[in-house]
């Protein structure tokens, strides 16, 4: 049984423009950490309020942990937590105070409650702000007490978090990938929308591209860089690119390494394609000091795939 099934997922606002069309998915999030990613407006924000009951979807349906999110909403809101991108806090109030509210709405035992609020304003480095309003504190802070709310109810085995470090100082950044990486160890999955190519880098193996309200791609993150953003280009300096042109078009041709793009530049298909130019140009007795090396990045191949589509 697949954690999390979707099929013929359909949504929209208006009844005209959908939002979400004809989505399907499975999956068992093995690796604890599936990625949501898609340009503002793809539907992401949309598909994560459907599978966490807040929104119902219009046609087709949605299963987490093989319960269907219309007829078993509230069995599936005991064992799920959100943090969304607005912020859902009370800010008249402290920071623990907030926490605790959410706790006893949880249901989360008075005897286990107090121990839960010192271990979470801990985790999130809160405990020196725990006592001040929300309002007082900074945006950073503010979502940093957002994720500790989605955190705090350990009962939560599926965790959905709509831009996870969105508005983070790289500290706040670090704990709360820590955090995630931790916990997906010890039994805990998450459901990740962003835009934050370092974030996916860091945390998700699993990653699911949505364009214009449909899944365009479901693939791994090693899989995607090899085939989206796995190149590597190589810039000579135009005075000595000429006099190395023909022999560096019959190597890469012979050897299936890449092709030579414009005057100046070499595009290579992966990194053992670079190490094997390295030797080549070596061999013949090439300065390698005098060539710039540029990777292509997952943004790059992000565009790359979005640009693919929209052709």
């Amino acid at each position: 049984m697949p954690l999390l099934e979707i099929s013929n997922l359909s949504f929209s606002y208006d009844g005209r423009d959908y939002a979400l069309s004809d989505i399907n998915l499975s999956t068992d999030i093995s690796s604890g950490i599936l990625s949501i990613l898609g340009p503002n407006g793809a539907g992401k924000t949309t598909l994560v309020n459907i599978l966490t009951t807040t929104f119902k979807p219009q046609k087709g349906m949605a299963k987490i942990f093989g319960l269907d999110v219309v007829k078993d909403k509230k069995k599936i809101r005991e064992m799920i937590s959100l943090c969304a991108q607005d912020l859902e806090l009370d800010v008249l109030l402290s920071v623990r105070t907030n926490l605790k509210f959410y706790g006893i709405i949880r249901g989360i035992p008075k005897n286990e409650l107090e121990k839960r609020l010192d271990d979470i304003v801990e985790m999130f480095g809160l405990t020196e702000h725990q006592h001040k309003r929300v309002l007082e504190l900074s945006g950073g802070l503010r979502r940093r007490t957002q994720l500790a709310r989605a955190f705090l109810d350990p009962r939560s085995k599926l965790i959905f978090i709509d831009e996870p470090t969105l508005g983070l100082d790289p500290i706040g950044k670090k704990i709360t990938w820590d955090l995630i990486r931790e916990m997906s160890k010890e039994g805990y999955y998450f459901v990740l929308t962003t835009n934050d190519m370092a974030e996916v880098e860091s945390l998700s193996d699993e990653i699911v591209f949505i364009h214009k309200g449909r899944i365009i791609l479901h693939t791994t993150l090693r899989e995607f860089k090899h085939v989206y953003a796995g190149k590597v280009m190589v810039t000579f300096k135009k005075e000595l690119f000429p006099q190395l042109m023909g022999m560096l078009s019959n190597y890469l041709k012979r050897n299936n390494l890449g092709k030579i793009i414009g005057k100046d530049t070499v595009e290579l298909e992966d990194k053992l394609a670079f190490y094997e130019l390295l030797l080549f140009l070596r061999d013949i007795g090439f300065d390698i000091t005098q060539i710039v090396v540029k990777e292509e990045t997952l943004l790059d191949g992000f565009i790359k795939l979005i640009g693919g589509i929209e052709k």
